[in-house]
């Protein structure tokens, strides 16, 4: 082999060796990345929120009545917090991202200047993203719990009050509650009815209200104890315990709706009546019921941190 030849071969060689050296790393195969697994828990969620929500719809619409237990329009009471959580996380996320723009310089100069603002942007994100993941486990939760009904023999079956409309009638939610108490009386599971309620907005007493719909269906008078006090869940639950333990009634059935149960199990355990267990009422899905989740979510740790009478 020619000298020329050879420092050619030597000379092509050093080349493609210095190219090799010089290129960047090749990037290693790996798994789908954080944002991948983000964006794919956040459209399950939807996905799911949405499946639960329609499927609740629809068979409730087909149903000629709600049914007395789970179903499954109960979906919707699943699919709710579901969304609901996932929109809280999706504002959490816009937030987070809006603050890293900002904090790359490309956003606002006079927000961009004070690295305080970024900081508090950072806060609210991360605050929206574990409040949703708070918010959609604790509602998830009370889902569950509120739609599996742990119906025992009791001595009383409470209804808990809610609105009455202007004319003097009981809002749907209310009328559910009342008939599945009676369910429970004319099945022989409890000896007693217990209505509480205050005065409502409109007006009337609640809890005469639900007395003489009771009456009206056929509900024995002496069967039937009225609390006029029951404002709160919380003073439902003390009224309860002062007027039945002189009666010798301790074990107690609680209606209402699902969402409103594990709140109501707490008030009234720790009012002092026990055993205490909950039958939900069956009802038509509502466009309020978000807010009523939030609402339990709140209510739920301050029920749980105030004082009862001992």
């Amino acid at each position: 082999m020619s000298p020329t030849l050879s420092a050619r071969i030597l000379a092509g060689a050093t080349e493609r060796l210095e190219r090799r050296v010089g290129a960047p790393p090749r990037r290693a195969r790996r798994g789908p990345s954080g944002r991948a697994w983000a964006l794919g828990a956040l459209g399950a969620t939807f996905g799911l929120g949405a499946l639960g929500v329609g499927w609740g719809l629809v068979s409730e619409r087909a149903a000629a009545t709600p049914p007395a237990g789970p179903g499954m329009g109960d979906l919707w009471q699943l699919g709710v917090p579901l969304l609901v959580a996932g929109a809280l996380a999706v504002a959490g996320l816009v937030v987070w991202r809006l603050a890293g723009w900002l904090a790359a310089g490309q956003g606002d100069r006079w927000l961009h200047a004070q690295p305080r603002r970024r900081i508090r942007w950072r806060w609210l994100a991360a605050g929206l993203v574990i409040g949703a993941t708070w918010f959609g486990g604790h509602s998830l939760l009370v889902a569950a719990l509120g739609l599996a009904d742990d119906v025992r023999a009791a001595d009383v079956a409470v209804v808990l009050g809610n609105e009455v409309l202007p004319d003097g009638t009981p809002h749907a939610r209310l009328k559910s509650r009342l008939d599945r108490a009676a369910g429970l009386l004319r099945a022989g599971l409890v000896r007693m009815l217990l209505v509480t309620g205050g005065q409502g907005r409109t007006g009337h007493e609640e809890a005469d209200v639900m007395r003489d719909y009771l009456l009206a269906r056929g509900v024995p008078a002496d069967r039937i104890l009225v609390d006029r006090q029951g404002y709160t869940t919380y003073d439902s639950a003390v009224q309860a315990r002062a007027l039945l333990g002189p009666l010798g009634l301790r074990t107690v059935v609680l209606c209402s709706q699902y969402y409103h149960l594990p709140r109501a199990r707490l008030a009234f355990t720790r009012a002092g009546l026990g055993p205490v267990s909950t039958a939900h009422a069956p009802v038509r899905p509502e466009w309020h019921e978000p807010w009523s989740l939030l609402r339990e979510w709140v209510g739920y740790y301050v029920y749980l941190l105030r004082p009862y009478p001992g």
